[in-house]
């Protein structure tokens, strides 16, 4: 899982660094990596919890 979590970072950090290149708006690929990069801590928290649990 934290495989497929890091690539998903990896590659939405891409996107941000290519609508940084272009002439488009970053705004919603920076909100994106952001929200992701909050999101991973807390689910690696509610994981822990599971398995300490069962």
């Amino acid at each position: 899982m934290s495989l497929a979590a890091s690539a998903v970072m990896f590659a939405s950090a891409l996107w941000f660094l290519a609508e940084l290149q272009s002439a488009r708006a970053p705004g919603t690929a920076e909100r994106v990596v952001t929200f992701l990069q909050a999101l991973w801590p807390f689910l690696v928290v509610l994981s822990c919890r599971r398995s300490t649990s069962t």
